[in-house]
């Protein structure tokens, strides 16, 4: 289905949807239309209906082409380079592929996969590395509302030139989350374009994203030094954030072993050592501190504070004639 939905973006980039009695895509990188012709064979049989390939050069050069398809070579001299047409003629066929075309369109779920269709496509690349101005294009003849409402849906901020007729995408932000999407991921020149812009203009993630995107790693627990070798940025910085999202009250830490573990507040999650857990094993019924130093061969005093720390984790409570009792808890406990 992925690439199922990769293809609707290929072809509704292209724009040529018009025709009722032929499927065509064209483009002049041959991946895609190997991934285009391999995709609607998968989905629609068409054996029987001879598609065909038409390769079009500026200097008749003739491109092996390693798909079971009638091929034909043509001389095109505007050409500044070879082009393939992927055609396949069928007014039943049309009809198939716009109504999965239709259904993929309002699936919000490939959205991710459309728009990398669009951009392998239509998309390019535009970077400066003195001024570090960069710009993810996407060339389309008039206002596409369809391809709007995609973006939005990623919170991706853009501008349609009218002089240029294309979509200009700019600002770090926007920049991180197109990368995030894997825009770029069909077509691997434009794929290594787009890493060569991130090097060279030193993105980095701003403050108020960066904590976004901790915030949405840390449903599982991590240590700020973890975090801090995944999003390749300093440990104080990653500290700093953590202090922010602690102050918001959006996430705790929980101390194991002399290392600080984070997760948020929502996950309703309680991460202990082993040592404690251990104790919790132990208390099945009320007991004092004596009765459990005694069974775990520790001191008094070492078993008092392990108890004492689960006590402020809300897990067990002291009565009042100094036996222990656990509580009953509606959180995980994740232990470490």
């Amino acid at each position: 289905m992925e690439n199922l939905a990769r293809c609707v973006g290929l072809w509704l980039a292209e724009g040529d949807n018009k025709t009722k009695s032929e499927v065509t895509f064209t483009n002049n990188n041959f991946d895609l239309v190997r991934l285009f012709y391999k995709t609607m064979k998968e989905n629609f049989p068409f054996d029987d209906l001879n598609p065909r390939i038409y390769v079009y050069s500026p200097n008749g050069e003739k491109p092996k082409i390693d798909l079971d398809v009638a091929v034909r070579y043509y001389l095109d001299r505007r050409a500044n380079f070879p082009y393939f047409i992927f055609r396949v003629a069928s007014v039943e066929l049309v009809k198939k592929w716009h109504k999965v075309v239709e259904d993929i369109k309002g699936n919000t779920t490939l959205y991710q996969f459309i728009l990398q269709g669009f951009f392998a496509g239509e998309g390019n690349i535009k970077y400066n590395i003195n001024s570090h101005s960069r710009a993810v294009r996407i060339a389309q003849g008039k206002v596409n509302l369809y391809l709007e409402k995609i973006l939005n849906s990623f919170d991706v901020t853009y501008k349609y030139s009218e002089i240029e007729r294309v979509y200009v995408i700019s600002n770090i932000i926007n920049i991180i989350k197109l990368g995030d999407l894997g825009i770029a991921d069909l077509h691997n020149k434009k794929k290594l374009k787009f890493e060569e812009m991130i090097v060279y203009s030193e993105i980095h993630y701003p403050r108020n994203l960066l904590k976004s995107e901790v915030f949405k790693i840390l449903k599982v627990p991590h240590t700020a030094r973890q975090l801090s070798l995944m999003f390749d940025r300093s440990l104080a910085r990653l500290q700093d954030v953590l202090i922010d999202l602690k102050k918001e009250n959006k996430i705790r830490n929980y101390r194991v072993k002399s290392k600080d573990y984070w997760i948020r507040d929502d996950q309703r999650t309680i991460i202990i050592s082993k040592v404690k857990e251990k104790l919790l094993h132990i208390l099945k019924g009320p007991m004092t501190t004596a009765d459990i130093a005694r069974l775990r061969h520790t001191r008094w005093q070492t078993t008092f504070k392990s108890l004492k720390g689960l006590e402020k984790l809300g897990l067990i409570m002291r009565m009042d004639d100094k036996v222990w009792k656990r509580i009953s808890a509606n959180q995980k406990i994740i232990i470490f």
